[in-house]
């Protein structure tokens, strides 16, 4: 009886490590695969968190979306305030068994629904004065452009946004006429590709008042970020991406259809002529 119950102990020891060693596994395997997603090229210690409202003029409806700008030393990135909390999320819990399973009906849909999504995001390289571009339909696309190559006319009138001092400065943009308000905070950048003005941009305004982007709040929270390796990402030029955006926005039930991803006839009919919000922050 002494034998059993020793090889039966022996037996659950041998599994209970067995056990122990694959969950260790894979916490190292799943800290290896999302590390091995991006060059971290510089670590924020300031991040400045904006709303964005949007109004598309062809479907008359209006959209709410929350971005982030985190800045460095060297470089600064402008991504959904939804992707920065999911970012913190999975350097927290990298590793935990079934983790994936939970993150499209957890996190994903959470802050997405709170926040707003977008398929688009900016690193700017401060240092070299070059602009990575980042954006998704049916596969991740990007292209690179110099920073800041907009023409400022600075303005007398100030106001004040979250306790400081702005002052006004407009331009003509790629189709847009912006107004933006900047603050003696001693950055020459602002959401998505702005920047170039003496202090950190707090509002962007444009005449049409489709887009509003406004400074919520500011973090100070120690944030790594940097450039995607791009193993599987399409490199293009902004001109064509915005083509190709433009297509998929109107035809986007035609690309799911190409794609294989709508199989019934009920999905089909139900995706015909269905037109995406889109309200580009470029015209041209």
């Amino acid at each position: 009886m002494k034998n059993i119950f020793c090889l039966i102990f022996i037996v659950f020891l041998t599994s209970f490590l067995s056990f122990g060693q694959d969950r260790q596994n894979d916490r190292e395997l799943t800290h290896r695969s999302y590390s091995d997603q991006y060059n971290v090229a510089d670590t924020a210690s300031i991040e400045v968190v904006y709303a964005h409202f949007m109004f598309d003029p062809v479907l008359k409806k209006k959209d709410l979306v929350y971005g982030i700008l985190a800045r460095g030393n060297n470089y600064s990135r402008y991504m959904n305030y939804s992707n920065y909390k999911l970012d913190s999320i999975r350097n927290a819990r990298a590793g935990e068994k079934y983790w994936d399973n939970e993150w499209f009906n957890g996190p994903v849909r959470k802050y997405d629904t709170a926040l707003g999504s977008s398929r688009e995001s900016v690193l700017k390289n401060l240092r070299d004065a070059v602009l990575y571009f980042d954006g998704y339909m049916m596969g991740r696309y990007y292209y690179e452009e110099p920073l800041h190559q907009m023409e400022w006319r600075l303005g007398d009138e100030t106001k004040e946004i979250l306790g400081y001092e702005c002052r006004k400065a407009t331009c003509r943009w790629r189709g847009r006429d912006w107004t933006a308000w900047y603050s003696e905070l001693p950055y020459s950048d602002g959401p998505w590709i702005f920047g170039g003005l003496p202090g950190l941009i707090m509002e962007l305004t444009d005449a049409t008042g489709e887009h509003k982007i406004r400074a919520k709040g500011i973090k100070r929270d120690i944030y790594p970020f940097g450039l995607s390796k791009r193993r599987s990402d399409f490199r293009t030029k902004r001109e064509r991406y915005r083509k190709m955006m433009e297509d998929y926005i109107e035809n986007a039930a035609a690309k799911f259809m190409e794609s294989g991803m709508v199989i019934s006839g009920l999905e089909k009919e139900a995706a015909k002529s269905r037109r995406l919000f889109y309200c580009p922050l470029e015209l041209e």
